[in-house]
């Protein structure tokens, strides 16, 4: 049986909409909560958002991740990377502002939001 943590529906989103779609079931069948999802998603999408000004600024491998609070785990950073790369500029900005405008998500937990998450989330996937 495979698991899923909350923490790591961004990193599928890196991978394609199967990866998402395949993740967004495994999440809903081990009753993982929407907000636990949101929370965890906003704040790699914040992690990426900053990880790419630090970029812009000339930072880049070790000195880059010291730069980073709180710190990341080295087994983490290549994803993190990929992430900046795709989600630190408009689409990430983009992402957040979409799910703060559909803040209902945080507070229900029923078959119409994990839908409505999903599609949500498959319009940001790259490729999607």
């Amino acid at each position: 049986r495979q698991s899923i943590a909350s923490n790591f529906i961004l990193e599928s989103m890196t991978l394609g909409r199967r990866k998402l779609i395949q993740q967004m079931h495994l999440a809903q069948n081990q009753n993982l909560t929407i907000p636990a999802i949101l929370y965890h998603l906003e704040r790699d999408l914040e992690i990426s958002q900053k990880i790419q000004f630090l970029t812009t600024k000339g930072l880049k491998g070790k000195s880059l991740f010291a730069q980073m609070k709180p710190r990341i785990h080295f087994s983490r950073e290549t994803f993190y990377l990929k992430a900046s790369n795709i989600f630190g500029g408009q689409r990430g900005r983009d992402l957040l502002k979409t799910l703060y405008l559909h803040e209902e998500l945080h507070r229900r937990d029923d078959k119409v939001s994990w839908s409505r998450l999903e599609r949500i989330l498959l319009r940001f996937t790259p490729g999607a």
